[in-house]
């Protein structure tokens, strides 16, 4: 995936995310997983990949569900929180 981060810089990242449901997926469920990956950006070591781990959460209902992950912030750095929904159409 390739996107403008949030100073208009360009931003790669290639991952895998896996994740375990508690419940059964036709009703309502939560899961738990991680998601490995690598990113890139032009002011972070010229475009070499820093490669990363985080966990994941999701509540779900059906089919669709609502997942985050958080980024823990530095001294001088805020947290990143990413939520995302997901349908899955099988």
């Amino acid at each position: 995936m390739a996107f403008h981060e949030s100073h208009n810089k360009p931003e790669y990242i290639a991952g895998y995310a896996h994740q375990w449901l508690l419940g059964k997926p036709t009703e309502l469920h939560a899961g738990a997983g991680y998601t490995v990956f690598l990113t890139s950006r032009t002011d972070i070591l010229r475009y070499t990949p820093i490669p990363g781990i985080l966990p994941i959460a999701s509540v779900g209902y059906g089919k669709a569900s609502l997942n985050t992950t958080f980024v823990p912030g530095t001294q001088g750095n805020g947290n990143i929180f990413f939520i995302w929904s997901k349908f899955d159409f099988n």
